[in-house]
């Protein structure tokens, strides 16, 4: 018996307005599937003047006060950690309190 071929379709947000949509049997097809959507999607913005959307570099400034500044600075000091470990370790124990969950969505037929 032939195995039941798959289609995976899967759609990118990356937490902005414009999604992409790509498809493919393969790993592969789906790799050049999602590289000609995002090319699509460029030259669209080209051709329309829109800016296109890009997706989180990974660090921003925030301005939280001298006292906070002070606080946070002593708390990772004891516990052993730069300040910026113990913001990234904040921020992820705030997103897991806060229930927020990425879900990644994608369909298979077969």
């Amino acid at each position: 018996m032939k195995p039941a071929s798959k289609t995976v379709v899967s759609r990118t947000n990356f937490f902005v307005t414009d999604i992409i949509t790509y498809e493919g049997n393969t790993v592969e097809e789906i790799k050049i599937s999602f590289e000609e959507a995002v090319d699509h999607y460029l030259e669209y913005c080209k051709e329309t003047g829109k800016s296109a959307n890009k997706p989180y570099s990974g660090t921003f400034n925030v301005r939280i006060g001298q006292e906070l500044h002070r606080k946070a600075a002593e708390i990772a000091y004891h516990q052993g950690v730069t300040l910026n470990e113990f913001v990234v370790r904040s921020i992820k124990n705030a997103i897991v309190q806060n229930g927020s969950i990425i879900r990644l969505e994608h369909s298979q037929t077969g």
